[in-house]
């Protein structure tokens, strides 16, 4: 009995040293273990090029919704282009469309990753097709997320076309001819300018750096042709084509219709086109809309509408040396990419990939609509964008305005034909001489002969460039491989 007794009192004995925590005698309590310390996360860099809008809406945005650190650093062109590293001290860039060629080239930048092209946040369904295929890569390979990349396009009175009975020009020879009846102003009527202000039936910008781009996106349907990849080159050799026939007959066609231009579009970029017209004073303009220009002439009640670039009914094959059919009116307009436009890259020293490519992601996808507006070089570049196009245009343009840009911007970018912008190292220089062309020529020299120094000065850029290097650039810039 005693010893049932013991063991019962025994077992509550053990029974309350757990509850208490209490220990048997020669075990020591374990010390209190201290608390993980938290895992330092480095900052996210990320590097802007020409781009100040961006550069403050990223921030911006991010600031309210991340608990990460994000470092901003800016710079031009032209001193990215000037550096002599290999390194660009950041894990992202954002930059101009022109320049992928250069930095890929320079191995500063990293294709994006098979997870990251999968990632919901990419979306990549809700792109329109230049975005998705063909402006963000180099090569085969997927190198960039788009922020927006927009083309010339037609923006005219609609007030004008309605009176006249004129609809947007299908092709350039239309276009002319449109000019030219909206260079009257008897036949305008009561929307015409008093006879003391300054009217001109349409504005192409030509400014540095835009008179070259304009004569590309003038050339595109001419020189693109379907039985060939060289537009800009011939990629086996690198040889010039910019002199060929297509160059040379959209370069003529531009001196023509210089006549109805102001003597100012020689120092117009497309903002400066747009602010004309939004002052009443030209009937036409080729420009792109823009919320973040904010030098927009205020309260313009001017009725505007958009339309695409025209195009032609024929093409030049380089290969057999004649003019050829492009087929019916569905396949007239071909579009010039990488005008202007910014695109995102993660770059090649980034020490989390993932986490820079998902910061570009989130910019240009779910927040998109809040961030890339901001650009002045930018434009709405997914599905969804559609219905909220107003967010990319000038706060006078209405909604039949917004409704006509959204469709001209959509069909023009998910369109099969289409020709790149110089975009490998030495854009900048290639571009310059195709100005000085345009220049020549509206001076007076000869379409051919100033088309023949540009392409002379072209073949001079590539010699310098390295020309296999710039041949193996050229050909990833129209998506094949060398």
């Amino acid at each position: 009995m005693l010893r049932r007794i013991s063991r019962f009192f025994c077992l509550v004995f053990l029974a309350l040293s757990a509850a208490t925590g209490c220990q048997p005698a020669g075990e020591q309590t374990a010390a209190p273990q201290p608390a993980a310390a938290p895992v330092k996360r480095e900052p996210v860099r990320l590097l802007i090029i020409d781009d100040a809008g961006l550069a403050t809406a990223i921030p911006r945005q991010w600031e309210s919704r991340a608990d990460r650190e994000l470092i901003v650093r800016q710079m031009t062109s032209q001193e990215l282009i000037a550096l002599r590293t290999k390194r660009l001290a950041a894990d992202a860039i954002v930059y101009p469309s022109g320049l992928l060629g250069e930095l890929a080239s320079r191995e500063w930048i990293e294709p994006l990753h098979t997870e990251t092209l999968r990632n919901d946040l990419f979306a990549r369904r809700d792109l329109f097709e230049m975005q998705r295929l063909r402006e963000v890569t180099w090569g085969r390979e997927v190198a960039a997320v788009s922020f927006g990349s927009p083309q010339f396009t037609l923006m005219y009175r609609r007030d004008m076309f309605e009176k006249l009975g004129l609809t947007p020009p299908q092709t350039w020879g239309e276009y002319q001819r449109c000019a030219e009846r909206l260079a009257d102003r008897q036949k305008l009527g009561d929307l015409a300018p008093p006879q003391d202000k300054p009217w001109s039936a349409v504005i192409e910008p030509l400014g540095d750096g835009w008179a070259g781009q304009l004569l590309l996106a003038r050339a595109a349907a001419y020189a693109q042709h379907r039985s060939q990849f060289s537009t800009l080159f011939d990629y086996r050799d690198m040889k010039p084509l910019v002199g060929g026939p297509p160059f040379v007959r959209a370069l003529k066609e531009l001196v023509a219709a210089s006549k109805q231009f102001p003597a100012t579009a020689a120092q117009m970029g497309p903002n400066e086109a747009r602010r004309e017209f939004f002052s009443g004073r030209c009937a036409m303009a080729l420009t792109w809309p823009s919320r973040a220009d904010d030098q927009s002439a205020e309260g313009s009640t001017v009725p505007a509408a958009f339309a695409e670039l025209p195009g032609s009914v024929d093409a030049y094959n380089f290969r057999t040396e004649s003019w050829e059919p492009r087929g019916d009116a569905a396949d007239q307009r071909v579009t010039l990419a990488a005008v202007a436009g910014r695109l995102g890259s993660v770059t090649r020293e980034c020490r989390e990939p993932l986490v820079a490519a998902n910061l570009l992601l989130w910019v240009t996808g779910k927040l998109s609509v809040d961030i890339c507006p901001e650009s002045k070089a930018g434009t709405l570049f997914r599905e969804s964008h559609m219905p909220q196009a107003s967010r990319w245009l000038d706060r006078q343009l209405d909604d039949v305005a917004a409704k006509s840009y959204s469709e001209a911007v959509r069909d023009a970018q998910n369109r099969t034909a289409w020709v790149a912008s110089v975009r490998i190292a030495g854009r900048m220089q290639y571009l310059a001489a195709l100005d000085q062309a345009v220049r020549d020529a509206m001076s007076g020299s000869d379409s051919a002969e100033a088309l023949k120094k540009a392409a002379a000065a072209w073949d001079k850029i590539t010699e310098t460039a390295g020309r296999t290097a710039q041949r193996e650039a050229y050909m990833r810039s129209v998506g094949l491989e060398p």
